[in-house]
């Protein structure tokens, strides 16, 4: 009986043995697990930083690429523009061209990559001398995305020396600021010439960076455009405005004067494409001379969508 106890005794405690090892060895397991599943982990996340790095600088070299490249087809399509005045043929010998609606535009490759220049007569965009108050109020409802109080009060903000005689006739707009007098001096000059900073904009009560960013890539840093003209207008000028692209009566309403925005469009292949809109002014006194007034940062294609 004794012998019996003793062997049920060691029996008992090799078990008991048995299971410690075991328990350790489902702890150790679990750990092992843990940091497996810990480092793969972080190693999936280091790869996914890693290639998002990468795509941020390819994204950042296509940018600088593209403002470079912009600024230099700029040059070349207003020369193209201007030989193509004198000679009235529309095209040159390295480019397509065309000159439809009173919009010369030019077809490029450069390096790879496919180039689309058009050069739109300033009196196209939205500027503080050119465009009516009406004009400009619908555009702050069809991009701005602004009511028509809201539309009102801030075009009142923007213009600090509204003209005598306004009245609420129950329009969108209840004081009449068509000359836009006050908005020229509330711009600032930029020192000599007509330009001046577009970002002034900012410091009228009721602009918000949001509603800066949304309307800034279509209002003209010059003083004097000439008469606003939908027919020369971008089509996201005439879609806000709900207008669609009208005949020029003659092609001397495109002469544009001394001021010009440049749109390029540069595809580098595949879903890689970016806009960028150069303004220009070309009253120098030598023929053909221009000056950058405004050398917009390309944007991707997809976000101005």
């Amino acid at each position: 009986m004794a012998t019996s106890g003793s062997g049920i005794g060691q029996f008992s405690g090799h078990e008991l043995m048995v299971r410690g090892r075991k328990q350790e060895t489902g702890v150790a397991l679990a750990i092992v697990l843990w940091l497996v599943a810990a480092l793969s982990m972080m190693a999936a996340g280091l790869a996914s930083l890693s290639r998002d790095e990468v795509s941020s600088a390819a994204t950042n070299s296509l940018l600088a690429k593209s403002f470079y490249l912009g600024k230099g087809v700029a040059r070349v399509v207003m020369l193209d523009r201007r030989l193509a005045a004198q000679s009235n043929s529309g095209s040159q010998s390295n480019s397509g061209s065309s000159n439809t609606s009173g919009l010369f535009s030019a077809r490029y490759a450069i390096d790879g990559v496919a180039i689309s220049a058009t050069v739109f007569p300033a009196n196209g965009f939205l500027s503080v001398s050119g465009a009516e108050v009406g004009v400009w109020a619908e555009y702050l409802l069809g991009v701005g995305g602004l009511d028509a109080t809201a539309a009102s009060q801030l075009l009142e903000n923007m213009a600090v020396t509204p003209v005598a005689g306004g009245r609420d006739d129950g329009s969108v707009i209840t004081v009449d600021t068509s000359t836009f007098g006050g908005l020229s001096r509330a711009y600032g000059s930029r020192g000599t010439g007509g330009t001046f900073y577009v970002e002034t904009l900012l410091g009228a009560e009721g602009m918000t960076r949001d509603l800066y960013d949304s309307i800034k890539r279509n209002i003209a840093p010059f003083r004097h455009t000439g008469t606003f003209n939908p027919a020369l207008a971008p089509a996201d000028i005439q879609a806000a405005l709900s207008l669609t692209e009208a005949p020029l009566e003659n092609q001397a309403e495109a002469a544009g004067g001394n001021y010009f925005c440049v749109e390029v469009i540069m595809e580098f292949g595949g879903n890689e494409a970016f806009a960028q809109r150069i303004w220009v002014d070309t009253a120098g006194g030598t023929e053909g001379a221009l000056r950058f007034v405004r050398v917009e940062r390309p944007v991707a294609v997809s976000a101005l969508g």
